[in-house]
């Protein structure tokens, strides 16, 4: 691993020059601009309104999950794969109204998806299934989601090694 010479203070300094430089000039009283001309003394003024606009922030980070998913003869003639520990998804999300989280079957070997993590069990088939996550006010919330998975097997499934079969949308509401 590589590490910058240069101490997080000096890496960080024009930031801070800028970030002083604008409370500075916020802090200092308003004052009326005197002009002279041939035509006598005047006086002029000058407002500064801004405004901070915070741009919608939703993303999904994925911090585990398997590419692939390994059936057994035992598997088939239970008719499913229980994955207690499938996936782990992180949220970031500010977004007023809210967001969703889509699960759709993505093959032929599944017929169905239970998924739980969620405060609820989901379930998607022959049509995905969709979870909402309330409005969320203010700073922008991390949240981690560790799902797990029940996989309902397709009639005709064999054992064998297989793609991951779900696949996970993240939506603004």
């Amino acid at each position: 691993m590589t590490r910058d010479p240069k101490p997080a203070a000096t890496r960080h300094l024009p930031a801070l020059l800028l970030a002083a430089a604008l409370v500075a000039g916020l802090a200092l009283p308003t004052a009326p601009a005197r002009a002279e001309s041939r035509f006598g003394t005047g006086s002029a003024s000058a407002r500064l309104d801004f405004r901070i606009v915070i741009p919608p922030v939703l993303r999904l980070k994925t911090l585990h999950q398997p590419t692939q998913v390994v059936v057994t003869e035992r598997d088939v003639q239970a008719g499913f794969v229980d994955l207690p520990e499938g996936m782990a998804v992180e949220v970031v999300s500010n977004l007023r109204a809210g967001h969703s989280m889509m699960f759709q079957v993505a093959s032929a070997v599944v017929k169905a998806v239970e998924v739980t993590g969620l405060g609820a069990p989901v379930s998607a088939g022959a049509e995905a299934a969709m979870v909402s996550f309330p409005r969320v006010k203010g700073a922008p919330t991390r949240t981690v989601h560790n799902l797990g998975f029940r996989l309902r097997l397709a009639p005709g499934a064999a054992p064998g090694t297989y793609q991951w079969p779900v696949a996970l949308t993240l939506l603004p509401a």
